[in-house]
């Protein structure tokens, strides 16, 4: 499922996607409408804008985690990995991020990746992901000790 506020990005993002081993279930506006789609189909990864005019993916992320704990989410942003909404959002349940501008192959080896239930970080996003294991490393409990030895 892709969740974004742009139509263009959205529908744009959908198109690079499709291939015969991925198929996007919805494309959805906002909260609101993610989390009534979430109700009637399946979706494994959702691709969730961080920030976008009237929702905040980092409550959005969390909402959608409460509910459907096993979906997997990769937080995309036209922000850089160091920026504080990225670590917020990570901290909320987010898998993965990507910035916007990533090409069309990270974003599928980040949706295979996150569809098998791994958490996936390019080496922009360690910073963050090293501040959250080591100074705040009761927030994220997701991660088991083979992962936070392979992370550190």
């Amino acid at each position: 499922m892709i969740s974004y506020n742009c139509d263009a990005y959205r529908n744009g993002l959908a198109f690079v996607l499709t291939s015969p081993n991925l198929e996007v279930v919805a494309i959805v506006h906002g909260r609101q409408e993610a989390l009534e789609k979430l109700n009637h189909i399946t979706a494994h990864v959702i691709l969730l804008d961080i920030r976008m005019p009237g929702m905040d993916g980092v409550e959005t992320c969390k909402q959608i985690k409460a509910l459907h704990p096993t979906i997997g989410i990769i937080a995309m942003s036209m922000y850089d990995a160091c920026h504080p909404d990225v670590k917020e959002i990570l901290k909320a349940g987010a898998d993965a991020f990507l910035p916007k501008d990533a090409d069309q192959d990270k974003i599928l080896r980040h949706i295979h990746s996150v569809a098998i239930g791994d958490r996936c970080f390019d080496k922009d996003c360690l910073p963050v992901v090293d501040s959250l294991i080591n100074g705040e490393h009761a927030e994220i409990p997701e991660l088991d000790e083979e992962e936070m030895q392979v992370l550190q």
